[in-house]
């Protein structure tokens, strides 16, 4: 779970998304190495999957509001 202070809203996350927050919440990264430490940490997804996972969590968050993405 996890609570959004600016909107006041709680979020179930699922393990995947929720282990992509806190690497970021830790770090601050760029989109590379969050698809390294999927591929590394999901041995069983090929990078195929993963890309799509990443793109479609990374937006999904932007829209809930719990992420910013920086441009390059």
């Amino acid at each position: 779970m996890l609570y959004n202070n600016l909107s006041g809203e709680t979020h179930l996350l699922e393990k995947t998304c929720a282990d992509l927050i806190s690497t970021i919440h830790q770090k601050p990264t760029d989109y590379q190495s969050l698809l390294d430490m999927l591929i590394t940490t999901y041995k069983e997804t090929t990078t195929d999957e993963a890309i799509g996972y990443l793109d479609q969590t990374l937006a999904h968050l932007q829209e809930l509001e719990l992420l910013e993405l920086e441009e390059d």
